[in-house]
């Protein structure tokens, strides 16, 4: 089953439409950036790879907004209470990067989040509690 929400999800790639509707994944579009979500569990560095191999990465968060669609798409199309995110320290322990390169979010922002957090074991998940 294939969902969509929030946003004009055209402007995505055929391959993310094709990816969200064979792993019954949930598609969604906000700025310049699609986002496909799915519920079979995976291994950080093999989800990257599969990101990867469709032209993307894990999810970087890049401002306060974008967070906050996130945590609406999720929420709406996902029922676990935490996702995997492309915040990793997997180069230098303790020093946290994006896997797609970007430095625009202050992690701060999205760790000190009444309602979002990331918690880091060498890799970001955000957490979705309510």
């Amino acid at each position: 089953m294939l969902s969509y929400f929030l946003g004009d999800t055209t402007l995505c790639a055929t391959n993310l439409f094709e990816f969200a509707g064979s792993h019954s994944g949930h598609l969604g579009q906000y700025g310049s950036s699609c986002y496909v979500v799915v519920t079979q569990p995976d291994h950080w560095a093999t989800a990257e790879r599969t990101c990867l191999s469709y032209g993307g990465h894990l999810v970087s968060v890049n401002d306060q907004p974008e967070q906050d669609y996130l945590v609406s798409f999720l929420g709406k199309n996902y029922n676990h209470h935490s996702a995997w995110i492309g915040l990793n320290d997997g180069a230098r322990e303790g020093q946290f990067e994006w896997t797609s390169g970007t430095d625009d979010m202050d992690l701060l922002s999205i760790v000190d989040s009444p309602q979002n957090c990331v918690k880091s074991y060498d890799v970001g998940l955000l957490t979705l509690e309510t």
